[in-house]
């Protein structure tokens, strides 16, 4: 395992993910690293949690709501709540995880062209997690690497309720 990661290397993209959002809590700082499409899973997810709310409500535009909420960061009404309400699942759902006491592994696992899995390992334990992360090239500026999942290998599907779909890398 790596103490160290390659700067501009998928690994260094993702512990630089993992420690914007579990150390400094602050989603907004990680979201521009987020693909858009996890980002409007995420933000779909989190409407259709709360479908109930007075806030959201069944006569609301839910696509309206969770494309602001996928866009920039802090742009919407509603994204200081969202925010808050993600961090505390990740924190709750990844009690332990962090760059400080996980190693990620030297080597990603690619998985199609554009996508590699970068796993994280807790020494102690040997529990792992897995980040799928997406290689996107702008302009001259060349590329850089997103993070396109946080739960294995499987991306998501936008939809109401959004889903987990296919294997990563797989037709």
């Amino acid at each position: 395992m790596a103490d160290q990661t390659v700067p501009e290397s998928p690994q260094a993209a993702a512990s630089a993910w993992v420690d914007t959002v579990l150390r400094r809590r602050d989603l907004a700082a990680a979201w521009p690293a987020t693909d858009p499409k996890l980002r409007l899973v995420l933000a779909q997810d989190w409407v259709w949690n709360h479908r109930h709310d007075p806030a959201i409500g069944h006569d609301s535009d839910w696509d309206e709501i969770a494309t602001g909420l996928a866009g920039e960061a802090n742009a919407h009404p509603l994204w200081d709540r969202f925010a808050a309400d993600l961090l505390a699942t990740w924190e709750h759902t990844w009690r332990g995880f962090g760059t400080d006491a996980w190693r990620v592994k030297d080597t990603p696992e690619m998985l199609d062209l554009d996508l590699e899995l970068v796993t994280f390992v807790e020494a102690e334990t040997a529990l792992a997690r897995r980040f799928v992360l997406r290689h996107v090239v702008e302009g001259d500026q060349g590329g850089r690497w997103l993070v396109a999942n946080v739960s294995g290998d499987q991306l998501f599907e936008p939809g109401w309720p959004p889903k987990q779909g296919r294997p990563a890398g797989q037709p």
